[in-house]
């Protein structure tokens, strides 16, 4: 193999690298974005559930 495409080859090789560094960096930014929104969609539920807690809590101590 001549220098010169041996030298091609290591050029690729760099651009791919680089390039899959940046969609590394890009797939981990989206995770963390996924991750806050999911912890505050659990956040949320748990507030609903507390809150219908009460609300059952309340309208079986008005039955009595």
């Amino acid at each position: 193999m001549a220098d010169k495409e041996r030298w091609a080859l290591v050029e690729e090789e760099r651009d791919l690298l680089d390039e899959l560094a940046e969609l590394e960096a890009s797939t981990r930014a989206r995770n963390r974005e996924m991750a806050k929104h999911l912890e505050a969609i659990d956040e949320r539920g748990t507030r609903w559930e507390a809150k219908l807690r009460a609300e059952v809590v309340e309208q079986q101590e008005a039955q009595q």
